[in-house]
This record gives C-alpha cells, structure tokens and sequence, in this order.
C-alpha cells in the first residue's frame, strides 16, 4: 500500500528513463549509513522487491529498534544514541631546556 493507502499494483508505473535520472544513487544514498558489505547487501535487495511486489515479509514497526541499534552500530555510537567515546588526549610534547641547559636524562 501506498501513504494514501493505495494498493501498489493500482497505482501506474511511470517508467524509468532510459539515460539519465534514476532512483538507484538515491536509495543508495539512504542506504549508505549501515555500511553494507556485498552479502548484506543481497538481503536487503530482496526486501525492496518484496515491497515492490506488495508482499514485504518483515514488519517494519517490529524490526524499527533493531534497525536503529544496527545503524548506531555502524556509525560508532552505542544503541542509546551516545557518540563513541573521546580518545584519550595526547600528551604534550616535552618542552625544550633553555638555551645553555640541558635536557635531564
């Protein structure tokens, strides 16, 4: 269904253009925060024609916190939405004798 609660297969197919725009840099481009690797990637494309068929076999609202830990994963934080933590600092670098002394050993 559609968000206006259209069946899928009611609504009409523009068809793509042949050279030029299509949607795939931009779904991609949504896709790209879970940093998928080639075998992650295949069920993931099989869920998309699942939904375009009109039989998604996975419950989004289930699956929501799943996802959203998968995604925090994938970007470093902790599932509770926390930033990695802070790499200790480096320590400062030794300051030179003066001129005419020097260095302790």
């Amino acid at each position: 269904m559609d968000q206006r609660g259209r069946r899928l297969s009611a609504v009409r197919p523009v068809p793509l253009p042949r050279v030029g725009a299509h949607p795939g840099p931009a779904v991609w481009n949504n896709l790209e925060v879970f940093k998928l690797t080639p075998a992650e990637l295949e069920p993931v494309i099989t869920g998309l024609r699942d939904g375009v068929a009109g039989k998604p076999e996975v419950n989004l609202e289930e699956r929501q916190e799943a996802i959203q830990a998968l995604v925090m994963a994938r970007m470093g934080a902790d599932p509770a939405g926390q930033p990695p933590a802070a790499a200790a600092p480096a320590p400062a670098p030794a300051t030179p004798a003066p001129a005419g002394e020097t260095a302790p050993r």
